[in-house]
């Protein structure tokens, strides 16, 4: 980990915060875990709960986002995190450290917002 493991854990609660706000009914988890190392790892899909994707498995979900934020020798990148055809487009995002990869998908998910909610989330029931 680049930055301070404090300060990275800050900016989870804060970006999750953030989101939650934007996307009242969606499953967010952006936290710590560690992999061969400590890495943040970013979770979300368009249901409330676990219990409320199809058959109980969040892969399921019309949209839903898993990545992990990895360091290199030039700083801190997220991989397309994006699984299923959900129609949207994003890209690599690089930064010096998690921290400012964070922030970045943060922006890009609020920038997005309307277009992410507008996809019909598919239930359990369905």
């Amino acid at each position: 980990m680049i930055a301070n493991r404090v300060d990275v854990n800050f900016a989870c609660e804060c970006v999750t915060n953030t989101l939650r706000s934007e996307f009242p009914n969606f499953l967010i988890d952006i936290s710590i875990v560690s992999i061969l190392g400590e890495l943040p790892r970013i979770m979300i899909a368009n249901v409330p709960s676990k219990k409320d994707a199809p058959y109980s498995i969040l892969e399921n979900c019309s949209v839903f986002m898993k990545g992990l934020i990895q360091t290199d020798r030039n700083g801190a990148y997220m991989e397309n995190p994006l699984y299923g055809r959900s129609g949207l487009k994003f890209r690599k995002i690089n930064g010096k450290d998690e921290i400012e990869v964070l922030t970045k998908f943060c922006t890009w998910m609020v920038k997005n917002r309307d277009m992410i909610v507008t996809i019909e989330p598919r239930f359990n029931n369905q």
